[in-house]
Order: structure tokens, then sequence, then C-alpha cells
């Protein structure tokens, strides 16, 4: 049994071809979110058979990315990973754009910053994470050759981007909604919203027309 197979409950004839509702699914459960996307980190570096990879989040105010997750980043680079400068231009366009960014050769290709540049890896995907059209980090995989991924596990990994966008999303709208969770009224607390009220509010947002 795989990594994989043991954290998700499959079996391993089913790796290769996990359905993108499988991943929503995995998404959508409840957790801490360091641990949602280690797991997450995890089904992806196995589905694509990607030795590293790592999540970043975005930090408020955006300045840079900062590491949540990682496998097998290389140690020479890994000082410099942990956080991403947005005034490096490689990492700020990946953030803008809305399409996986593909470089097929880290050691020659001129966007690269020298910090990645220096990994013992050559082939790097990036796919930004992302919901409601705001732009929250980037999901990344390293390999020895391009030639290790097709179309589809492109596809694939840009799916599993936007379902961490929605888990990212959810879980910083429930930890705001549970920091406001006491009623006040002219500065005396007069009652307690539960989770069930909380759970209701964050159904009827989700109904709500996306205004990004």
């Amino acid at each position: 049994m795989t990594a994989f197979s043991a954290i998700v409950g499959v079996g391993a004839a089913e790796v290769g071809r996990l359905h993108p509702d499988k991943i929503s699914a995995i998404a959508s459960e409840p957790g801490a979110l360091e641990l949602l996307l280690e797991r997450l980190l995890i089904i992806t570096l196995d589905v694509l058979g990607s030795p590293a990879g790592a999540i970043h989040l975005l930090n408020d105010p955006p300045k840079q990315l900062n590491l949540i997750a990682q496998v097998a980043i290389p140690e020479c680079i890994a000082a410099e990973f942990a956080g991403l400068p947005l005034t490096e231009p490689f990492w700020r366009n990946l953030l803008r754009t809305s399409e996986p960014v593909i470089v097929p050769d880290l050691k020659i290709d001129p966007r690269v910053p020298d910090q990645l540049r220096a990994s013992s890896y050559r082939a790097f995907i990036a796919a930004p994470i992302r919901a409601k059209g705001q732009s929250l980090g980037l999901l990344s995989v390293m390999s020895e050759s391009i030639m290790d991924y097709t179309i589809e596990d492109i596809t694939l990994l840009t799916t599993i981007a936007e379902n961490i966008g929605s888990a990212v999303e959810r879980a910083r709208w429930q930890q705001q909604a549970e920091r406001a969770a006491v009623v006040v009224d002219n500065g005396v607390v007069v009652g307690m919203i539960t989770r069930a009220d909380i759970a209701r509010l964050a159904e009827a947002l989700e109904m709500l027309p996306n205004r990004a």
C-alpha cells in the first residue's frame, strides 16, 4: 500500500485514476488546515508520480509566499524555499496567472530565480491556488524531467490547486466566524453564536453570487 493509499483509503490500482470528485471531497473535510494541506500534497505527488513538491500560501499583508507543506524539497534550496518574496518577478508573476506555469529545465530557464535554479531537480510546475478570483498561494511539483508529466497530470494539478483554494478560503472564514462568535450589545456579552449558526451562515454565503 502506498502512502497515498494509507491516507485516503483507496487501493493501489485506483491511485492512478483518482476522480476529481474524490479530491474535492477530501478538500472539504473538516480539520486543521495545515494537516489537510499536507494530505493533499501527498495525494498530488503520489498521483502524479512526482518525487517532490510544496504548498505555499500568501501571507498577510501580501509580501511573500510562506511554506505550509513540503515533501522532499532539496536541502540546497530548503532555507530559501521557506519564504518566496514577491519582490522576485518569477513568484509575483506566478501569482498573477490563472494557468499552471511549466519550467522544463530549471538550470537554463532565464525566468527562474537563483534560489530555485540550485535545485537538484530540473523540471518544475506550479499551479496558482485561487478562490473567487483571489490569489492565495502556489502548489508546485518537481521532477528529474518534464517528460515525467502528461497533459492529464497538469490538468489534475490545476484541479487540486482549485480545491486547495476552496479549502483555504473555507478554513479562514471559519476562523473568522469563530473569533466573532460572541454577540456583544453595548459592550455586554448577550449570547453566543453556535457552530450550527455558523454552518447555516456559511451555506447562505455560498449561495450568494460571486462578486469577484
